[in-house]
């Protein structure tokens, strides 16, 4: 079975081909560089990113500790005019 290829693709592969070999038709896409062969701007630009993800994260965490001890608080203080509530009622049934 002979599938259709398109021209165009195969002209593009072997431009590549020979240009730089084998290595010229690797694909790269999505693929990064490792620390030691990034230039110092883009080192920095990677370590600020990082830090920019670290300091998001903290900031959600300190939001979501905020939200949980208001909503302790809350409930203590529910807990607590139920108990007084509680309390008032008994004592308003004694005295009839």
């Amino acid at each position: 079975m002979i599938s259709k290829v398109r021209k165009h693709p195969i002209q593009r592969n072997l431009k590549k081909y020979k240009v730089a070999g084998e290595e010229g038709l690797s694909d790269k896409r999505g693929k990064h560089k490792k620390e030691d062969e990034v230039d110092e701007v883009e080192l920095l630009r990677r370590q600020l990113k990082k830090m920019e993800h670290k300091l998001e994260f903290s900031q959600l965490e300190v939001r979501l500790l905020k939200k949980t001890e208001e909503i302790e608080r809350r409930r203590y203080t529910e807990q607590a005019n139920m108990k007084l509530n509680m309390k008032q009622l008994k004592q308003s049934v004694k005295k009839k």
